[in-house]
């Protein structure tokens, strides 16, 4: 495929429902022909089930609703996580063309190409972190951000978080502790970037990652867009008629 242009999507201020109808209307443009994509984004507190994942067994739904919480399901696969302003969001969607097919072939091999650019931001921010085997970003053997895609015929989305702050006493009031690692709290488990007086940089995570994915995709440059009056046609019935849906929410 001839080089092209990454483009960078700019949609401030949205909440965390929109933020995950968004995230599947990119996907479908990309699926169709628009250029590899990237976005950056935060959320209000929400709980975010993965597409399989069951509320009943991974979310306190008492405690989210007394606390006016809402819980969500997004389309990628992963665990359920808990999102805040100190949380932030990076998608990325590629045809799988770019650059070839065989570096998508394996999941495990996807999350190093995709997040390479990414652990090269935390380096120069002075972050030594590395992906487990579960796809987690790790530092000193703590969850500093987790992963997740999703796959149509002709691309992927990858959807990852990077945690400023881990709040884990609200992760913990909000998330039962999953059945595959039951003995393992997420006060143990998890980390922010920023303690114990330490400061990550968030424009230089945005500019190295972005810079890396301009290279690992082929791309000429970048450019900055939103979405079209059409797509928000589109984002609007994705939010009524889906995400926002009790009975999608409470599928599993």
């Amino acid at each position: 495929m001839d080089p092209t242009r990454l483009r960078i999507i700019q949609l401030p201020g949205t909440g965390p429902l929109a933020n995950l109808a968004i995230e599947e209307l990119l996907h479908y443009s990309v699926e169709h022909g628009a250029p590899p994509t990237v976005r950056f984004w935060r959320s209000e507190r929400a709980v975010v089930l993965g597409a399989s994942r069951s509320v009943y067994t991974d979310v306190y739904i008492d405690n989210c609703r007394a606390d006016e919480v809402p819980i969500f399901r997004r389309h990628t696969g992963g665990g359920t996580v808990y999102l805040h302003p100190d949380v932030l969001n990076f998608t990325v969607i590629a045809p799988y063309d770019y650059p070839d097919i065989q570096r998508y072939s394996r999941i495990r091999e996807s999350l190093r190409f995709i997040l390479r650019p990414v652990l090269e931001a935390l380096k120069r921010c002075g972050v030594e972190a590395d992906i487990n085997d579960k796809g987690d970003i790790m530092v000193e053997g703590r969850k500093i951000g987790g992963n997740a895609q999703a796959r149509k015929k002709r691309s992927l989305l990858h959807h990852g978080t990077l945690m400023f702050d881990a709040k884990a006493g609200e992760m913990s009031r909000y998330l039962k502790v999953p059945p595959e690692r039951r003995d393992i709290s997420h006060s143990d488990l998890v980390a922010g970037l920023c303690k114990e007086g330490s400061k990550v940089d968030e424009g230089i995570i945005r500019n190295i990652s972005i810079a890396g994915w301009v290279k690992a995709f082929n791309c000429d440059g970048i450019f900055y867009s939103d979405i079209s009056p059409v797509d928000s046609r589109s984002l609007d019935d994705l939010i009524v008629n889906k995400y926002g849906l009790t009975s999608h929410i409470f599928k599993r």
